[in-house]
């Protein structure tokens, strides 16, 4: 368990134990990126979740933040040398955020930010890459009753969400159908069937 932080109204910060997966960068270097983030909150947010999204670097860090109103905010924050962590991209795609990982989707080599959200009985998947120009684009929204990440026939990545079609007659159960997604160089779009 490591602690997270929350900025209160005073400015002070407390320390709360929650666990924050932090995948390289420990002692020192992590107690600053936490004092940074902490800095970057507004008054009474707190952080929850973050990943580097550079093993090599403590700059760059995607964080799962709780609002002041119960809501719960993917956000990217960056800094520079000694300037403080800035956010460079905000979303909110359901009630709150079940999953933060990093995988290549787009066979470029580079990992997007997959961020797995429940809103109310679905699932949903948003996609988030850098782009070349350095800002933050989602690349993928979705929602449904199931979503997975395979590998496709090409050897490419796939996202299969099965959602309810609701054609089905009354008394009987509900109807189920699944799109394929593929990535074609600029977002995620359905497979022909």
């Amino acid at each position: 368990m490591i602690p997270s932080v929350r900025r209160p109204a005073g400015g002070r910060i407390l320390p709360l134990l929650l666990i924050l997966p932090i995948v390289a960068c420990g002692g020192d270097a992590g107690d600053a990126v936490l004092d940074g983030l902490a800095a970057a909150l507004a008054p009474d947010e707190r952080l929850l979740q973050m990943q580097f999204l550079d093993p090599e670097s403590p700059d760059v860090v995607a964080a799962v933040v709780q609002e002041p109103g119960g809501g719960q905010e993917l956000r990217v924050y960056e800094r520079e040398g000694d300037r403080p962590f800035s956010a460079r991209h905000r979303s909110r795609q359901g009630d709150r955020l079940t999953n933060l990982e990093l995988e290549d989707v787009t066979g470029d080599g580079r990992k997007e930010i997959l961020a797995t959200w429940a809103g109310g009985r679905l699932e949903i998947l948003e996609v988030v890459e850098r782009r070349p120009d350095g800002s933050y684009a989602t690349i993928f929204e979705n929602g449904g009753r199931g979503i997975e990440r395979r590998e496709a026939p090409d050897g490419g990545r796939e996202i299969r969400v099965t959602s309810r079609t609701y054609e089905e007659e009354e008394g009987q159960p509900p109807a189920y159908e699944m799109t394929i997604y593929r990535f074609d160089g600029d977002s995620f779009v359905p497979v022909p069937r």
